[in-house]
């Protein structure tokens, strides 16, 4: 059965005038106070609907929402997760080339108090995230294979076509594929390893295409991206999916996990939806619809 994913924005217990996603909540006791000033008090409900109007985005509400996804789904803080955010803080450091002063004070003025607290707020939800998405890409295999036709491949972009057609050449008379790209290729490709591409790659749909239909092997011509002047010569390693199943769902997962993914956007609205996120706030609903549209799953 379903579980029911309430939205609530403070600790405190909200009132809802209705179940209709143009209600306004209220907190409890919205009229007691929580600070006085002289002859002025600053009641719960005043707290509540600044924090709630300060939160324009929608950003940190849906913050508070997805603790709540990783609760119900038992994604939960690891050991090697904190030592893996550990490591990451301290490579940032590094990089930044800051000794413990220097660093604390830039997290302070990123908002951050400590090294844990930054942590708290960043390293371990983004750790979470990638945990959830891994879950599902690994529960919903199959239909992820099939969706997404992932293809093993080596692949070369050439911003010329006479190159790009001697590095076709080249390879069809026996070179190494790599050795080859390292010649005529773009600095931005893959450099010719053998990689799992899928219909979500960045590599153009058209080509995507023509090497789904492809055979194993050396694809016969050189293809042009219709957007473009950049050509692609492309080696086929393998189409049988068997092979390199799980390699395939890694890759994805990890892709997967930048918020910028539309992968990572139906991940989140299959969750929402099946856990029943629900807003009971019109100002809430506004703040994540003008930001996370895809977000919104109530009818």
């Amino acid at each position: 059965m379903k579980k029911t994913l309430s939205l609530i924005c403070v600790s405190a217990c909200l009132f809802t005038l209705s179940g209709c996603k143009d209600a306004t909540a209220q907190v409890s006791d919205s009229s007691k106070a929580l600070i006085t000033i002289g002859d002025t008090k600053i009641t719960r409900g005043n707290v509540f609907n600044m924090m709630k109007k300060s939160d324009t985005s929608g950003s940190a509400t849906l913050a508070l929402v997805k603790e709540k996804i990783y609760e119900k789904e038992n994604i939960t803080l690891t050991h090697e997760m904190k030592k893996e955010a550990t490591s990451k803080v301290s490579e940032m450091q590094t990089s930044l080339k800051y000794d413990d002063d220097k660093f604390l004070d830039y997290l302070k003025n990123m908002g951050f108090s400590s090294k844990e607290n930054y942590m708290e707020q960043v390293s371990y939800p983004t750790l979470k995230e990638k945990a959830l998405v891994e879950k599902y890409v690994n529960d919903k295999k199959q239909s992820i294979l099939s969706t997404y036709t992932p293809i093993k491949a080596q692949i070369m972009t050439i911003g010329n076509e006479d190159n790009a057609k001697k590095a076709l050449k080249a390879i069809q008379d026996g070179e190494d594929f790599i050795k080859t790209a390292e010649k005529y290729e773009n600095s931005n490709s893959d450099g010719g390893k053998e990689t799992i591409y899928y219909s979500e790659s960045s590599i153009p749909s058209d080509i995507f295409t023509k090497m789904v239909d492809a055979k194993k092997g050396i694809m016969n011509s050189v293809m042009k991206d219709s957007t473009n002047s950049v050509y692609y010569v492309v080696n086929i390693v393998s189409n049988d999916t068997s092979e390199y199943e799980q390699e395939a769902l890694d890759k994805i997962a990890s892709d997967a996990s930048s918020s910028s993914s539309s992968i990572n956007t139906t991940i989140w609205s299959y969750y929402l939806k099946e856990h029943n996120f629900t807003i009971y706030d019109i100002d809430v609903y506004n703040g994540i619809k003008s930001s996370y549209e895809s977000y919104i799953v109530q009818d």
